[in-house]
């Protein structure tokens, strides 16, 4: 693979990320011996509300696809103090 296309933009209000490759692509549902790539990164979106989607197959390039909302404004991170 030598090349890949990036794309950002927002989607009310939401970012979204894509990545497309034109490698040699996986088989998502094949075991691994750790989370996996579409597992982690689909998880890892979830975890700060977010959505992910990995499209990909033996042979093929494959598509990462991400969106997390943005935070609101009372939304502040975690050990952070507040000014009064």
């Amino acid at each position: 693979m030598r090349h890949a296309v990036v794309r950002a933009e927002c989607r009310s209000g939401t970012p979204a990320l894509s990545v497309l490759d034109h490698g040699s692509g996986f088989d998502p549902d094949a075991p691994t011996t750790g989370l996996g790539i579409a597992r982690s990164i689909r998880e890892s979106a979830r975890a700060v509300g977010g959505s992910a989607d990995v499209e990909t197959a033996p042979g093929e390039g494959t598509l990462v696809s991400v969106r997390i909302p943005l935070p609101s404004a009372e939304w502040r991170p975690a050990n952070t103090p507040q000014v009064a």
